[in-house]
């Protein structure tokens, strides 16, 4: 998937004025703390089977995508950029909104491999090709 694919998948979506593709500077800084927060090279393949760090699987496995992302500490209202990581190295392509309209787009989409990193960098869920819901958060300031 590329950011020309991502684009289209938001329109049918019918997200067009309620995500945006946040500037590339953003997204390469939010990549490289991300990568630092878990312990992974920021060019490998699957983050979530590559890290130094413990993740935790959401609590809820059993409830919808936004109750999940919910127990991962990614509430409804949350702004979060979603990496559409799928089966590929990085660059993934990048949209940012609040976590109801990513899942939204999820929920319409195909992406089976994704990664959600919440707008301050405290919070991040991977989900992977196993369905697993993969969870990380940083520790109390």
């Amino acid at each position: 998937m590329d950011t020309s694919e991502l684009t289209r998948l938001i329109e049918a979506a019918g997200l067009s004025s309620a995500l945006a593709a946040p500037p590339q500077a953003r997204v390469d800084a939010i990549l490289r703390d991300a990568a630092a927060a878990l312990g992974v090279n920021a060019a490998t393949h699957w983050w979530w089977a590559h890290k130094d760090v413990a993740l935790t699987s959401a609590s809820d496995t059993d409830g919808d995508l936004l109750r999940r992302l919910g127990s991962c500490g990614l509430e409804a209202g949350s702004t979060c950029i979603l990496f559409a990581t799928d089966d590929r190295s990085p660059p993934w392509p990048a949209t940012e909104g609040v976590v109801r309209d990513l899942v939204h787009l999820l929920e319409e989409s195909y992406l089976f491999e994704f990664m959600l990193v919440r707008a301050d960098g405290r919070r991040i869920a991977m989900e992977n090709h196993h369905g697993h819901l993969l969870c990380w958060r940083a520790a109390p300031a």
